[in-house]
């Protein structure tokens, strides 16, 4: 009885190893041997065994190819490691996408940034402003508060990108408001708070901003930069500053007032313009004021007066 179990078992056996050889059948353990060597396995084996070299060249190939398809194996990578050269790379392929998943990464190099490079710090400022993480706000202003200069002026644009995402623009706006008058910041951190003004796009803050657009004694950077951010805003409360600046003697101010005007309806910049100069306006073509074809406006277009008492223009 049991040499004829026996030879069951070995005549079995023998069937089978012929399926195999024959290729009639495939076993499991092959077919998993087949998808190892796809292209996305490959990958897959890089972001979780390959070198920095690696890995930093196959993100560079992800950002370039626009493939998201790695994103969560390039997540629990970037929460496990301190590689500046790693965390730069995907802070960067995450940002440009606006991709979310990595904010308390990047917040915990902000709060750990004596165990992190400089490297791995600005790229987490950039992506927290780029992903619009409304959470890493806090963190944000606790950074420009220390006025590091390594880190206060890019702290300072992503906190006003972040500020433009949420509902709390206004109260975005008073604090850098008050950290530009009382927080004794340099020439440099109060040209990036004036952009961050406008990033955040409150309403609040055109009249401040309009004041140091108007203000002849202030540096001329400075007033082009409220002048970029008077336009970005968009309220008609900045009108006014803008149109004066149009007036200026300084040239590329001139042409900063010009741009700004982008924004503002043909029809209200028409009857503002007439208010102010006082004067008919009669050149024939609003030529640098895009709105104005939308308008649907009567001719003659009205010209802005691009030099200081110039009121007539070549057609």
């Amino acid at each position: 009885m049991k040499k004829i179990f026996c030879a069951v078992l070995f005549l079995t056996g023998v069937a089978l190893y012929a399926q195999d050889e024959s290729g009639s059948a495939v076993t499991p353990s092959a077919s998993a041997g087949q998808s190892d060597n796809s292209p996305e396995k490959v990958r897959y084996n890089t972001i979780k065994y390959g070198t920095e070299t690696e890995i930093v060249t196959l993100i560079q190939t992800l950002k370039t190819e626009g493939s998201d398809y790695l994103d969560n194996e390039i997540t629990a990578l970037v929460e496990k490691t301190r590689n500046q050269k790693i965390l730069a790379g995907a802070f960067s392929f995450f940002g440009e996408r606006e991709k979310s998943g990595l904010e308390d990464r990047a917040i915990r190099a902000l709060e750990e940034r004596d165990e992190e490079k400089n490297e791995t710090i600005l790229a987490a400022i950039d992506y927290l402003g780029k992903a619009k993480a409304e959470k890493a706000a806090p963190v944000l202003r606790k950074l420009i508060e220390s006025n590091e200069k390594r880190f206060v002026n890019a702290a300072l644009r992503s906190f006003g990108r972040i500020s433009g995402s949420g509902g709390r623009s206004s109260d975005a706006a008073e604090y850098l408001v008050d950290f530009y008058e009382n927080g004794s910041p340099d020439d440099e951190s109060r040209r990036e708070i004036i952009a961050a003004l406008g990033a955040a796009g409150s309403a609040s803050a055109v009249q401040f901003l309009a004041g140091i657009a108007s203000n002849s004694d202030e540096r001329a950077g400075l007033r082009t930069a409220a002048l970029e951010s008077i336009s970005k805003i968009g309220d008609s409360g900045g009108l006014d500053a803008v149109l004066a600046c149009v007036t200026s003697s300084d040239p590329n101010l001139r042409s900063a007032a010009v741009t700004a005007l982008g924004p503002f309806p043909a029809r209200l910049l028409m009857r503002r313009y007439l208010t102010r100069f006082g004067i008919p306006i009669t050149a024939p073509a609003l030529r640098r004021h895009r709105p104005a074809a939308s308008e649907n406006l009567p001719p003659p277009y009205p010209t802005l007066n691009f030099a200081p008492n110039v009121t007539k223009f070549p057609r």
